[in-house]
């Protein structure tokens, strides 16, 4: 099965959320929504926060009429409107492929009006590889996005 996540952070915080898929194949970013200082945590920390939210990705079965998330989204990161939000963050996507036990990173490059993917950064990291080495190149991933 596969497990989505989204990771947006700019200079002061990382903003994270799972990422669900609705029955019509749409991804909605769905909680939890958190907002954290992503340079005081740890190497443990940092990983752990990434599993619990890659964790609570789910299939959804509602009307997309019936998705509300964004007033929950903007209490939760301090922003007013999409705009705003993503003019001030960058984007990584998370995808967890729990049949192959595989990580999928990929950076993204804002252009104004949405997130495309930058597929030469894509990083795909084993599961097996351990919590400071998967912290390391995910947040070299990091330094792609635009």
């Amino acid at each position: 099965m596969r497990k989505d996540a989204s990771f947006y952070f700019n200079e002061q915080y990382a903003y994270l959320s799972s990422e669900s898929i609705h029955k019509n194949g749409l991804l909605f970013m769905t909680p939890p929504f958190i907002k954290i200082k992503w340079k005081e945590l740890s190497v443990d920390d940092k990983y752990d926060l990434i599993v619990q939210v890659i964790k609570a990705s789910n299939d959804i079965n509602f009307y997309q009429k019936d998705i509300v998330f964004d007033k929950e989204i903007f209490k939760a990161f301090g922003f007013k409107s999409w705009r705003q939000f993503n003019d001030n963050t960058k984007c990584c996507n998370i995808v967890f492929n729990d049949e192959k036990g595989m990580f999928k990173i990929t950076p993204s490059e804002y252009d104004g009006d949405g997130y495309s993917g930058i597929k030469e950064g894509i990083a795909h990291i084993d599961l097996s590889v351990g919590k400071e080495q998967f912290i390391n190149v995910f947040e070299k991933v990091l330094l792609l996005c635009k």
